[in-house]
């Protein structure tokens, strides 16, 4: 099994931190003011940022049936089986330009959900950052996926599988 790490780029540091300090300020501001209805909106943020950090990528693993997207908490790691995978290629963008979020986090902690482009189509992306951008095609009308390895030997990986698994 290969292992491949999954750096966090500067807004998804930044950006939890933001949250978590605009939730502090609401959350004490509502506290002095002793708006006990507040005090549970103010809570908001919070539950966000725990959300996104349980379904966050630590890494990417290809084992001899699967590409893994490693989380926190091993329960929500997504499986993808090689054997659907129809290919794998580095992206030649320069970072989100052209890319609509359609439904998913946008920089807690990393990007992830559904997003669109025109050159792409519909995609589900699960990236820490917008460089070494990694694209899976799955076969048929399953989709495709975007990742961001700090290293893109992570295509070479996948591809080698897929061909071990063509030759069997």
């Amino acid at each position: 099994m290969v292992t491949f790490k999954a750096s966090m780029d500067t807004w998804s540091l930044i950006s939890p931190t933001i949250l978590f300090v605009i939730g502090l300020v609401i959350f004490l501001f509502v506290l002095l003011k002793r708006n006990y209805l507040g005090i549970i909106a103010s809570l908001i943020p919070f539950v966000l940022l725990i959300f996104t950090y349980v379904y966050k990528v630590n890494s990417y693993q290809v084992s001899d049936k699967y590409l893994i997207i490693n989380r926190p908490i091993s329960f929500f790691n997504k499986k993808i089986n090689l054997n659907e995978i129809s290919s794998a290629k580095v992206l030649e963008v320069n970072g989100f330009k052209g890319i609509v979020r359609t439904f998913g986090n946008g920089g807690l902690f990393g990007y992830s959900g559904s997003y669109h482009s025109s050159s792409l189509g519909d995609f589900k992306m699960y990236a820490t950052h917008q460089k070494n951008l990694v694209l899976i095609v799955l076969k048929g009308d399953e989709g495709k996926i975007v990742l961001s390895p700090d290293d893109t030997n992570l295509v070479n990986a996948v591809c080698a599988k897929i061909k071990n698994y063509e030759d069997r």
